[in-house]
C-alpha cells in the first residue's frame, strides 16, 4: 500500500506516574524516567526525534523504552523508522538498519526530555 512520506518531529506519549514515582507507565510499556517533582499522576512526555538513538552511548542520564516498528523508509544515509510505545506513535531516525516487527530499545537524553500536566497541558518545570 502506499503510504506518505514521514514526518519527524517531536514524539509525545502519555504516561502515568508509576507508584514510586521513579518510572513512567504508557500504553503497558515502562520509560525508565523519573517525572520532575510537582509533577501530577499523569503527564505528557516530549522528545524530539533527533534526540532517541538505538545506542545508549554510555550516557548515564540517559532514559530508555521498547518501541516496534511498524514502517522504515531509507533516506540516503539513515533510516527513517516510525514505531509504537504501547499505543503511542513515535518517530526517529537510525543510522543502522530496523525492519518492520523488530522489537527496539530507544535511548534519550533526559535533559531533553520536555514533561506536561497531562490534564492542564502545562509544562512541568525541572528541578
Amino acid at each position: 500500500r502506499n503510504h506518505p512520506r514521514m514526518a519527524i518531529g517531536i514524539d509525545w506519549l502519555r504516561a502515568k506516574v508509576a507508584p514510586g514515582r521513579d518510572t513512567l507507565q504508557a500504553d503497558g510499556s515502562i520509560i525508565a524516567a523519573a517525572p520532575p517533582p510537582g509533577a501530577g499522576p499523569e503527564v505528557v512526555l516530549g522528545v524530539r526525534a533527533e534526540d532517541l538513538t538505538l545506542d545508549a552511548g554510555g550516557a548515564q542520564a540517559a532514559i530508555s523504552f521498547e518501541a516496534v516498528i511498524e514502517r522504515v523508509e531509507f533516506s540516503g544515509a539513515r533510516y527513517l523508522a516510525a514505531a509504537r510505545v504501547g499505543e503511542s506513535p513515535i518517530a526517529f531516525e537510525a543510522a543502522s538498519p530496523v525492519a518492520p516487527d523488530d522489537r527496539v530499545r530507544l535511548y534519550a537524553p533526559r535533559a531533553r526530555l520536555h514533561f506536561f500536566d497531562a490534564a492542564t497541558g502545562l509544562r512541568i518545570e525541572p528541578a
